[in-house]
């Protein structure tokens, strides 16, 4: 009979063949061949090294990914309700979830096939006419902040400058733009319940507390396998800098705050990427720690192989042990036979 964490440890065929997949995918990224779906049509490469040791476990493989993101981002043209949707009929739109669980359409970005893609109308968000202005999975670089130009990141984030005073918007909201910062996520699929949870603990652990199991339906079906989102909310960063203004046809960028602001939020914005460096450095030593406890129960089953192993051994040596003691009492080079003690004879 297998050790109890044997049985939990299954590996499903249907896994193993989408690990094989997506590995085969991922192993292009470093080559000109190599696009994905994103809008930057490969893997971030600061976590490069993370995805490989994630991968290295039997049991994980992951599907999607963004090392961290600054960016000043445009809402898009929100949907007018239909008269059947404001009356209760039949003109109310609904979301679907896609095959990991998530719902399919209901976010600024989705994640497939191993890297961070959009979708909708444009990359990154929902509805017609959304648009990053500004994008880098990277530190705003220092110069910005060393430069002299006084409107540096109006002119870096595409913003006009404040106007005089503010369009009333009371009766048609507007269009914000706002800067934020997106901290390391992670979707991966597990084997099953059991290595979903080692991974939740070490994420959880190393300070993503809003991870989470996306999909029980290994539940109900043990070969569906477990998806995790690994997630932060604690780095996260938001606020909006300026408003659409729509002149004809045409749209003004136009900022709601001063040159001053811009610099205070970059300077939030990178710090927050430092914090993000070292909370996805903790997940990789969590990562590695749980490496040494899937050791271990490898090291234990073969000790218990090797128990049984020696078992037997000690069984085979005992026979034999008793085998030779029968031949030393069996009367041969002088030794005493055991019928003539019986009979009280002796042997000369």
């Amino acid at each position: 009979m297998p050790p109890p964490h044997q049985k939990h440890n299954h590996i499903p065929p249907s896994f193993t063949k989408k690990k094989s997949q997506t590995l085969s995918e991922i192993s292009n990224h470093d080559t000109t061949d190599y696009n994905d779906k994103s809008p930057k049509g490969t893997i971030d490469s600061e976590i490069i090294d993370l995805i490989d040791e994630i991968n290295a476990f039997e049991g994980y493989v992951t599907t999607s990914s963004c090392a961290g993101r600054v960016a000043v981002f445009v809402e898009g043209r929100k949907a007018v309700a239909s008269s059947a949707t404001v009356d209760g009929g039949a003109g109310v739109a609904s979301s679907s979830n896609n095959e990991d669980g998530e719902v399919a359409g209901d976010s600024a970005e989705s994640a497939i096939d191993g890297r961070q893609t959009s979708r909708g109308a444009g990359p990154g968000g929902k509805g017609h006419g959304n648009r990053w202005l500004y994008v880098s999975h990277e530190p705003i670089p220092s110069s910005h902040l060393r430069s002299a130009n006084p409107m540096e990141f109006h002119e870096l984030f595409q913003l006009a400058p404040q106007p005089q005073c503010l369009p009333s918007t009371a009766n048609n909201p507007p269009r914000l733009i706002k800067l934020s910062f997106a901290p390391l996520i992670l979707h991966i699929l597990c084997a099953n319940l059991h290595a979903a949870k080692g991974l939740l603990a070490a994420a959880i652990n190393a300070g993503f507390r809003e991870s989470g199991v996306q999909s029980l339906r290994a539940l109900d079906d043990e070969d569906s396998g477990v998806m995790v989102g690994i997630r932060t909310a604690g780095v996260g960063f938001e606020t909006v800098v300026g408003v659409v203004e729509e002149v004809g046809w045409e749209e003004v960028y136009r900022s709601l705050v001063g040159e001053g602001y811009l610099r205070m939020c970059v300077g939030v914005v990178n710090e927050r990427f430092g914090w993000n460096v070292e909370r996805r450095e903790r997940l990789r030593g969590e990562l590695a720690g749980l490496r040494g406890l899937e050791g271990k129960e490898r090291l234990w089953e073969e000790k218990g192989a090797r128990r049984e192993r020696m078992r037997v051994e000690g069984l085979r040596r005992r026979k034999e042990q008793e085998q030779a003691q029968e031949v030393r009492v069996g009367g041969k080079n002088g030794d005493v036979d055991e019928e003539d003690v019986l009979d009280g004879g002796v042997v000369a």
